[in-house]
């Protein structure tokens, strides 16, 4: 993840909230038909995906606005969403938030350790208090705070 990059998990209505594990935290998966809407939906608005592996798909830029899928063997799949607070990312939010609509699912912020609403207002106040905002703001004021717990 790029310090720009403010990051979102889909997590599934009425399924659990991503855990903490030892290296970070886990997120639920998406039912395997849940994973082929996602990739289709995607690949019509984003375009082909860039194959990180066999099992990882990136789809949107690299250090952009993008949404990633993490497959498993059975189909289902992570979703995860990493907004550029570099540009402006409104129409990109919108999308998220249809995209989970679609999915049937919510957002989940790693960052503040809690559920984001899936809508564009939540997600644009999420996004406008984030690390990667700041970092946007005055990135040397980020980079000193980094060495001291920002």
């Amino acid at each position: 993840m790029a310090i720009w990059q403010f990051d979102l998990s889909f997590v599934p209505h009425g399924g659990p909230m991503p855990w903490r594990t030892e290296d970070g935290h886990q997120v639920p998966v998406v039912h395997a038909h849940t994973a082929a809407r996602a990739k289709d939906w995607l690949l019509v608005r984003l375009g082909e995906p860039h194959v990180v592996f066999q099992d990882f798909l990136i789809f949107g830029s690299d250090k952009g606005n993008r949404v990633d899928l993490l497959l498993e063997e059975d189909g289902s799949a992570e979703v995860f969403a990493r907004i550029d607070a570099r540009h402006s990312a409104t129409r990109f939010i919108r999308e998220l938030c249809e995209l989970a609509q679609l999915l049937e699912c919510g957002f989940f912020s790693a960052e503040y350790w809690k559920a984001v609403e899936a809508t564009p207002v939540a997600v644009g106040f999420a996004l406008e208090r984030s690390r990667a905002a700041a970092f946007v703001r005055d990135p040397e004021k980020v980079l000193r705070g980094a060495g001291s717990g920002f």
